[in-house]
């Protein structure tokens, strides 16, 4: 993937084991964990770090427990999922004129 090779991707995706454990097939596996961070638009070719701690998952909850912390997919599937952030969005793009134009159609989005 072309961001990777230009080391672009430092968009943070934070994933529950809560969340995981949403999934009927989640059984604690490395794997498995790996297979639906992956839908939950976590780059699994990245670095995934554990950490225990208190935290809200996706739901909103607030939980004590694993909180995986990684970063976002900027392929096309993910990006076009509806479920990227802006950032991936803005990232993903080639057009370099993107990024300006959503930044000052959203008005103060860094603020």
């Amino acid at each position: 993937m072309k961001y990777k090779k230009q080391n672009r991707n430092s968009i943070s995706r934070n994933i529950s084991e809560s969340d995981l454990a949403t999934f009927k097939e989640y059984d604690g596996s490395v794997a498995t964990r790996n297979q639906l961070l992956y839908k939950l638009g976590v780059d699994v070719s990245m670095s995934v770090e554990v950490i225990e701690c208190q935290h809200r998952n996706l739901q909103g909850k607030a939980v004590e427990g694993k909180l995986f912390m990684a970063f976002e997919r900027l392929d096309r599937e993910w990006v076009k999922s509806g479920h990227a952030s802006l950032e991936a969005f803005i990232a993903s793009s080639n057009d370099p004129t993107l990024g300006k134009e959503i930044v000052t159609m959203n008005g103060s989005w860094n603020e």
